[in-house]
């Protein structure tokens, strides 16, 4: 996955600890609104995102809304997204929203 590389972004002060994981997100265009769309509805952060032939994307998430988002996904899109385990920290910095 080309947009999706561990330790890319970093926190400032504002943010409270939590568990936490970063998922890398493969996504064909046609899906991409809608997988803005559960991200933003499972309270996911897109950290970063690479348009190119199909759309990667960082997401971070805390660990208590990751299934929903992954069992979200695939059942909206039929398996078309890739998703990959970038990261799981229960260390990291979760901004609060």
């Amino acid at each position: 996955m080309g947009g999706c590389r561990k330790g890319d972004t970093t926190f400032g002060e504002t943010g409270r600890t939590g568990r936490d994981g970063h998922l890398g997100v493969h996504d064909p265009y046609n899906l991409y609104e809608l997988c803005v769309r559960l991200i933003e509805n499972n309270n996911g952060i897109i950290l970063d995102k690479v348009f190119a032939v199909e759309v990667d994307l960082l997401v971070q998430f805390k660990v208590e809304n990751e299934d929903s988002f992954r069992t979200d996904l695939v059942e909206l899109c039929k398996g078309q997204v890739e998703i990959v385990e970038i990261e799981r920290n229960p260390e990291s910095v979760f901004p609060v929203s």
